[in-house]
């Protein structure tokens, strides 16, 4: 019964993207792939509400691309099966193969690039409801290394330091062992790679799993579509606006057909805890 609903909000929000087959850019090459864990509280009022999803880093000469795992799965058939003129069939294909990948959570179906278009850039990419947006995120972050802070993480000797962004105050771990300036979703800046960081409240919190280094020619692929263009703040709110709608949408069952009355309640609760994106404006 879950899983017809998550599979009808998929076809909803994804479906539209397999048709339109858009033009993909190739900005850079991947010279490091990083895998991490996001662990999240989606609830602001519940610590039970802690979901988790894998999501990848990968590292170019010029900029890097934050990506869900399942997304960027996805992306890489997508190009296999491009050649199928039936865009039903391809994603039914597709569908077959990453489901194992996991559900991408809606806090986690952006595209974050760094460095791009321009250097000092963070562009973030999302689907909302058929509207392609993109925002352009300028902030420069300002770390505080703590001094005599060495310490093992993941396997890797790391110093500590310290930010803010975007309305929370974060903790972070970097290894100089890893001497690149980057880290999962906005963060970079320090002189080596984040293998840590989290928020003071611990409410999200990203972990490096492993680091693999490409053997070939592998493109970091930004899709070229009709963006329109909003601000950070704009972005959080069209989310924010987007679970609200799809509720309403799941609540009056147009398009969204639950099995259920059960299966109704446990996705309305879902996207009601879901109040809680890691940027706060």
């Amino acid at each position: 019964m879950k899983m017809k609903v998550c599979l009808s909000v998929i076809i909803l929000f994804y479906g539209t993207g397999f048709a339109q087959n858009p033009k993909r850019l190739f900005i850079d090459t991947v010279q490091v792939s990083c895998h991490y864990l996001y662990e999240f509280q989606q609830d602001s009022t519940s610590r039970y509400s802690v979901k988790t999803q894998e999501m990848m880093l990968q590292i170019g000469k010029h900029c890097s691309k934050f990506v869900h795992n399942a997304v960027h799965l996805s992306d890489s058939l997508l190009m296999v099966f491009e050649g199928n003129s039936d865009p039903q069939t391809v994603f039914n294909k597709v569908w077959s193969m990453t489901e194992g990948a996991g559900l991408v959570h809606s806090y986690c179906s952006n595209y974050a690039y760094k460095n791009y278009p321009n250097k000092g850039d963070l562009l973030l990419t999302a689907n909302m409801r058929g509207k392609h947006l993109k925002s352009i995120d300028c902030t420069q972050l300002s770390w505080k290394i703590v001094p005599d802070t060495v310490q093992e993480v993941a396997g890797y000797t790391c110093k500590m330091a310290t930010t803010t962004f975007a309305g929370r105050n974060y903790v972070a771990w970097f290894t100089l062992e890893v001497p690149i300036s980057e880290g999962p979703y906005k963060f970079s800046g320090l002189p080596g790679l984040i293998v840590k960081i989290c928020d003071l409240q611990q409410q999200h919190k990203y972990s490096l799993l492993s680091i693999r280094k490409s053997k070939g020619i592998e493109p970091i692929i930004l899709y070229d579509k009709n963006y329109i263009s909003v601000t950070p703040k704009e972005y959080v709110d069209a989310l924010n606006l987007k679970q609200a709608q799809l509720y309403n949408q799941i609540q009056q069952e147009d398009k969204i057909k639950p099995d259920s009355d059960e299966s109704k309640a446990r996705a309305l609760t879902n996207l009601k805890s879901q109040n809680n994106f890691i940027e706060k404006y």
